[in-house]
C-alpha cells in the first residue's frame, strides 16, 4: 500500500482514492451500508451503519457471549412453530403507542411472585364467566365512590 500511496501522491489522486477505498476492517455491501469489525478490550465489535452513517446494528462478541443492539424502522419475527424468549434477568417491553396481544387459542400467565397491575385510565375485564378466588387470605374490594353489584341474583355466603 505504501508504494501505491506514493504513486498516488505524485499524480494528485490520493484524496480521491482514499475516500473511495474502505479501510481493511470495513466492508461496503451493495445496499450502501458499511460493515466494520474491530477488536475491543472485552472482545470484538461488529457494526453495521446506514449510508447516512447512522448505526443500525451492533454486535459485541465477548467471552460471556454476544450482545446485540438493533435500531430498525420495524422488527418482524415469523416462525411456522414456536418462538421462545428466555432471559436470566428482567424482560422489559416499552411501547409509546400501545401493545396488542392476540391469540386464536388459550392464554396463560404464571407468576411465582406478586402481580401488580397499574392502569392510568379505565380497566375492564370482559368474559363469558369470571372467577376470582383467594386460596389463602382475603379478597379486598375498595372504591373511592360506590361499589355496584348487578346480577340476576346476588348470592352471599352460598
Amino acid at each position: 500500500m505504501r508504494g501505491r500511496t506514493r504513486s498516488l501522491r505524485k499524480t494528485g489522486l490520493r484524496s480521491r482514492v482514499r475516500s473511495r477505498v474502505a479501510p481493511a476492517n470495513w466492508s461496503a455491501p451493495r445496499s450502501g451500508r458499511r460493515v466494520r469489525l474491530e477488536p475491543e478490550e472485552s472482545g470484538d465489535l461488529l457494526t453495521v451503519s446506514a449510508p447516512d452513517g447512522k448505526v443500525e446494528l451492533v454486535i459485541r462478541l465477548t467471552d460471556e457471549g454476544p450482545t446485540v443492539q438493533l435500531q430498525a424502522a420495524a422488527l418482524e419475527l415469523f416462525a411456522p412453530r414456536d418462538i421462545t424468549l428466555e432471559c436470566g434477568g428482567r424482560f422489559r417491553v416499552r411501547a409509546r403507542e400501545g401493545i396488542a396481544i392476540e391469540t386464536a387459542g388459550p392464554m396463560q400467565q404464571r407468576v411465582a411472585g406478586a402481580l401488580e397491575v397499574e392502569v392510568g385510565g379505565r380497566s375492564q375485564l370482559q368474559a363469558r364467566a369470571v372467577s376470582v378466588e383467594a386460596t389463602l387470605g382475603n379478597v379486598d374490594v375498595r372504591a373511592n365512590d360506590d361499589v355496584a353489584l348487578e346480577g340476576e341474583r346476588i348470592l352471599l355466603n352460598r
